[in-house]
């Protein structure tokens, strides 16, 4: 009984004796760990090719824009013609204007897509390349100052951090003045 009673203690002494030493390497590896914070989109905002992409797409865009409008107001004066003129066409000619006006809308609305596409597949390709630039910057960042982990903000939904992990202007400041 006795030996019974002293293999159960040794057996028990044993499993804390193990469970002690992974928790202190546990808190060991713990203290090791090293993680960085990046928000991408914030360093593509401020970074200065970044601001100079956003600056580029900005005015295609108002370009675009003004186009559309330009569509838009002579949409509006064939719509107001017509209702202005309803009365006194006769009943071909009102189909003709209202199926010009339905044609024209529809241009309009292809037009408004393809506006729409073409400016997503531009701003991919411009920022693109920044945005690699950047992962870059930080993966060069997290090599020397020997992080563990750097996450990306919005991608992990990261909802709290402590300010001292976040490295996104140290990456902008490397990247911008690599960018020279």
């Amino acid at each position: 009984m006795i030996n019974k009673m002293t293999a159960a203690g040794f057996v028990v002494g044993l499993v804390l004796t193990m469970l002690l030493a992974i928790g202190s390497a546990s808190a060991y590896a713990a203290e090791s760990v090293k993680i960085g914070i990046i928000d991408l989109q914030k360093a593509l905002n401020e970074s200065k090719k970044g601001a100079a992409a956003r600056d580029q797409l900005r005015s295609k865009f108002e370009k675009l824009q003004n186009n559309l409008k330009a569509q838009e107001a002579g949409i509006e004066k064939m719509k107001q013609e017509l209702e202005q003129q309803a009365s006194m066409l006769s009943p071909e000619a009102k189909f003709e204007k209202e199926t010009a006006l339905k044609r024209k809308l529809r241009d309009f609305q292809d037009q408004l897509n393809d506006y729409n596409q073409m400016l997503r597949q531009e701003e991919m390709e411009i920022t693109q390349p920044i945005v690699q630039g950047l992962l870059d910057e930080a993966n060069k960042l997290g090599k020397e100052q020997g992080f563990t982990l750097i996450i990306e903000r919005q991608k992990a939904g990261v909802i709290y951090y402590p300010e001292a992990m976040d490295i996104t202007s140290e990456v902008i400041k490397r990247f911008d003045a690599s960018s020279k």
